[in-house]
Protein backbone atom coordinates (compact mmCIF):
# COMPACT_ATOMS: atom_id res chain seq x y z
CA UNK A 1 0.00 0.00 0.00
CA UNK A 2 1.58 3.49 -1.24
CA UNK A 3 2.11 6.06 1.40
CA UNK A 4 -0.50 8.83 1.90
CA UNK A 5 0.22 11.75 -0.50
CA UNK A 6 -2.06 14.81 0.31
CA UNK A 7 -1.32 16.39 -3.10
CA UNK A 8 -3.30 13.39 -4.62
CA UNK A 9 -6.49 14.02 -2.79
CA UNK A 10 -8.83 16.94 -3.81
CA UNK A 11 -11.58 14.49 -5.65
CA UNK A 12 -15.22 15.48 -5.20
CA UNK A 13 -16.52 12.07 -5.40
CA UNK A 14 -15.97 8.94 -4.05
CA UNK A 15 -15.07 6.25 -6.46
CA UNK A 16 -17.25 4.12 -7.63
CA UNK A 17 -14.97 1.68 -10.10
CA UNK A 18 -14.68 -0.93 -7.11
CA UNK A 19 -15.44 -4.61 -7.83
CA UNK A 20 -14.97 -5.42 -3.95
CA UNK A 21 -18.58 -5.25 -2.52
CA UNK A 22 -16.97 -3.94 0.95
CA UNK A 23 -14.99 -1.31 -0.37
CA UNK A 24 -18.28 -0.71 -2.63
CA UNK A 25 -20.37 0.16 0.41
CA UNK A 26 -17.38 1.76 2.37
CA UNK A 27 -17.47 4.39 -0.58
CA UNK A 28 -21.34 4.55 -0.72
CA UNK A 29 -21.68 5.06 3.44
CA UNK A 30 -18.79 7.75 3.26
CA UNK A 31 -20.53 9.51 0.10
CA UNK A 32 -23.62 9.86 1.78
CA UNK A 33 -22.31 11.25 4.62
CA UNK A 34 -19.70 13.25 3.07
CA UNK A 35 -21.45 16.73 3.31
CA UNK A 36 -22.27 16.79 6.34
CA UNK A 37 -18.22 15.66 7.36
CA UNK A 38 -16.88 18.27 4.99
CA UNK A 39 -18.96 20.69 7.03
CA UNK A 40 -16.87 19.76 10.27
CA UNK A 41 -13.55 19.07 8.63
CA UNK A 42 -12.11 17.96 4.89
CA UNK A 43 -12.64 14.66 4.25
CA UNK A 44 -10.22 13.03 1.50
CA UNK A 45 -9.78 9.78 -0.27
CA UNK A 46 -6.92 8.08 -1.79
CA UNK A 47 -6.95 4.71 -3.96
CA UNK A 48 -5.28 3.08 -7.41
CA UNK A 49 -7.72 1.65 -9.93
CA UNK A 50 -4.45 0.29 -11.64
CA UNK A 51 -3.58 -1.77 -8.43
CA UNK A 52 -2.85 -5.15 -7.80
CA UNK A 53 -5.72 -5.67 -5.57
CA UNK A 54 -8.44 -2.81 -3.96
CA UNK A 55 -7.68 -0.50 -1.65
CA UNK A 56 -8.68 2.62 -0.42
CA UNK A 57 -7.51 5.69 1.90
CA UNK A 58 -9.81 7.88 3.69
CA UNK A 59 -8.06 10.55 5.64
CA UNK A 60 -10.08 13.78 7.74
CA UNK A 61 -8.78 16.79 9.33
CA UNK A 62 -10.24 19.26 10.80
CA UNK A 63 -8.27 22.53 12.08
CA UNK A 64 -5.98 21.26 14.78
CA UNK A 65 -7.82 17.83 16.14
CA UNK A 66 -5.71 14.80 15.23
CA UNK A 67 -6.21 13.34 11.67
CA UNK A 68 -7.64 10.15 11.17
CA UNK A 69 -6.52 8.03 8.27
CA UNK A 70 -8.47 5.01 7.59
CA UNK A 71 -6.90 2.18 5.06
CA UNK A 72 -9.50 -0.09 3.74
CA UNK A 73 -8.44 -3.44 1.30
CA UNK A 74 -10.39 -6.73 0.06
CA UNK A 75 -11.40 -9.24 2.22
CA UNK A 76 -12.65 -6.57 5.17
CA UNK A 77 -8.93 -5.51 6.56
CA UNK A 78 -8.43 -2.07 7.65
CA UNK A 79 -5.60 0.22 9.26
CA UNK A 80 -6.63 2.59 11.79
CA UNK A 81 -4.38 5.51 12.47
CA UNK A 82 -4.88 8.40 14.10
CA UNK A 83 -2.23 11.23 14.23
CA UNK A 84 -1.73 14.50 15.97
CA UNK A 85 -1.86 17.72 14.46
CA UNK A 86 -1.08 20.34 17.14
CA UNK A 87 2.48 22.60 16.88
CA UNK A 88 5.24 20.16 19.18
CA UNK A 89 3.68 17.02 18.38
CA UNK A 90 2.46 17.40 14.88
CA UNK A 91 2.52 13.36 13.36
CA UNK A 92 3.01 11.85 16.46
CA UNK A 93 0.82 8.58 16.06
CA UNK A 94 -1.82 8.70 18.70
CA UNK A 95 -3.69 5.37 17.62
CA UNK A 96 -2.17 2.89 15.43
CA UNK A 97 -4.27 -0.58 14.39
CA UNK A 98 -2.85 -2.32 11.66
CA UNK A 99 -4.70 -5.56 9.47
CA UNK A 100 -8.02 -5.74 11.11
CA UNK A 101 -10.46 -8.23 10.16
CA UNK A 102 -13.54 -5.92 10.16
CA UNK A 103 -17.41 -6.70 10.21
CA UNK A 104 -19.35 -5.95 6.42
CA UNK A 105 -21.47 -2.99 8.08
CA UNK A 106 -20.28 0.27 6.37
CA UNK A 107 -22.79 1.95 7.88
CA UNK A 108 -21.42 1.01 11.25
CA UNK A 109 -18.09 1.55 10.39
CA UNK A 110 -19.28 5.46 9.47
CA UNK A 111 -21.20 5.61 12.74
CA UNK A 112 -18.05 4.83 14.65
CA UNK A 113 -16.05 6.69 12.23
CA UNK A 114 -18.38 10.31 13.04
CA UNK A 115 -18.10 9.33 16.94
CA UNK A 116 -14.56 8.76 16.87
CA UNK A 117 -14.64 12.70 14.94
CA UNK A 118 -16.86 14.11 18.06
CA UNK A 119 -14.62 11.97 21.08
CA UNK A 120 -11.07 13.56 19.44
CA UNK A 121 -12.18 17.18 18.80
CA UNK A 122 -10.36 19.58 20.51
CA UNK A 123 -8.27 16.68 22.56
CA UNK A 124 -4.34 16.74 23.00
CA UNK A 125 -1.88 13.72 22.69
CA UNK A 126 -1.93 13.55 26.78
CA UNK A 127 -5.89 12.52 26.51
CA UNK A 128 -5.17 8.85 27.15
CA UNK A 129 -8.25 8.45 28.30
CA UNK A 130 -10.34 9.56 24.93
CA UNK A 131 -7.82 7.50 22.78
CA UNK A 132 -8.20 4.26 24.82
CA UNK A 133 -11.98 4.57 24.56
CA UNK A 134 -11.76 5.58 20.43
CA UNK A 135 -9.37 2.55 20.18
CA UNK A 136 -12.19 0.60 22.15
CA UNK A 137 -14.93 1.56 19.77
CA UNK A 138 -12.68 -0.13 16.52
CA UNK A 139 -12.04 -2.59 18.39
CA UNK A 140 -15.75 -3.60 18.26
CA UNK A 141 -15.52 -3.92 14.20
CA UNK A 142 -13.22 -6.54 14.07
CA UNK A 143 -13.57 -9.69 13.74
CA UNK A 144 -11.70 -11.99 16.53
CA UNK A 145 -10.60 -14.74 14.77
CA UNK A 146 -8.92 -18.51 16.40
CA UNK A 147 -5.78 -20.02 14.88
Amino acid sequence: MRELDASSFMRRHFPKHFRCHFLHNICESFRKRSKSLNYTGKLDWETDPNDNFEWITISYMSGINPIIILQFWEHNRANIYIRSNRRGDRGKLLICMKDLLIVDNAKLLVSIFEKTIANIHGTSSQDKDVFLKVEEDWRLLAINTVD
